[in-house]
């Protein structure tokens, strides 16, 4: 088994409160996410100890991932962490953070995870999801 951190960060041209209304609503993960295609079975919301359970289709299979929201302050952050996620992950905690510079936001995605394949690896696969998703946050961005 292995373990790491790895940290993304995203600069965003809307400030903190636009930032974290977006980021709030699940459909938008949905819509920034191209791989794999999510579909959301179930929210109840970001708040502590609110569960969401989705769908991942990775064309050839899908793997359903529940997460449970742990901590959350509103405007701030929320980390969700998850025993259910997908290869080459055994675990994940990952927060979800905003600061505001000037005019702009800089989100954190910060993820502490377990994995069956060594870090560096793991890292590679979290690396190219999260710069995914910052390119589709182009077209879907309240600007």
């Amino acid at each position: 088994m292995f373990s790491g951190e790895f940290i993304y960060k995203t600069k965003l041209p809307i400030k903190k409160e636009v930032a974290w209304t977006f980021f709030n609503d699940i459909s938008n993960l949905v819509r920034i996410t191209t791989f794999p295609k999510i579909t959301i079975v179930s929210h109840s919301g970001t708040k502590k100890g609110s569960v969401t359970e989705l769908d991942l289709n990775f064309f050839l299979f899908s793997k359903k991932w529940t997460l449970t929201y742990i901590d959350v302050e509103k405007g701030e952050f929320f980390t969700d962490v998850s025993d259910t996620v997908p290869f080459p992950f055994k675990s994940w905690e990952h927060t979800h953070s905003f600061e505001e510079v000037g005019e702009e936001t800089v989100m954190f995605d910060k993820v502490k995870f377990e994995s069956y394949v060594p870090s560096f690896i793991a890292k590679i696969g979290l690396s190219i999801m999260f710069k995914g998703r910052q390119q589709s946050l182009k077209k879907h961005l309240p600007i």
